[in-house]
């Protein structure tokens, strides 16, 4: 299977990458240690253009295909869950035509100084990438 890439994330002034995932359709589980106490996780995705959401499987039936991406992210020790992250809207190019490409999504998240586990579910994506970020230091 040839992942092709969802767009690159802009940069955040004041913000350092310290870690990338990337990936397609599937499931993914990656740990990330997170060494200070405030960070953003930015993500993008590339979903898959279905021709107006319907097609015919080739058993001839009628079928919808709605791509979606979850990130749920739990403390690696504790396996306690800290939040499932869903783009908002979900993913539908053809909206995104007509009202502007939301893309990248961020979310804030203020407990760190820990190890996360990311379990990444995409549906009917061509890839996504989520970017772990942490204050720049100074």
């Amino acid at each position: 299977m040839t992942i092709t890439p969802a767009p690159a994330i802009r940069e955040s002034p004041g913000l350092t990458t310290i870690s990338t995932i990337t990936g397609g359709s599937g499931r993914q589980t990656v740990n990330v240690n997170v060494p200070v106490g405030y960070w953003e996780l930015w993500y993008t995705a590339d979903p898959l253009v279905t021709g107006g959401q319907d097609s015919t499987s080739s058993t001839g039936t009628n079928s919808a295909l709605f791509p979606s991406l979850s990130i749920k992210i739990t403390d690696a020790a504790t396996s306690a869950e800290l939040k499932t992250i869903e783009p908002p809207g979900g993913l539908d190019k053809n909206l995104w035509q007509r009202s502007g490409d939301p893309r990248p999504w961020s979310e804030k998240f203020y407990k760190g100084y820990r190890e996360f586990t990311f379990d990444i579910t995409a549906r009917h994506v061509n890839s996504y990438v989520l970017e772990i970020r942490v204050p720049e230091e100074k």
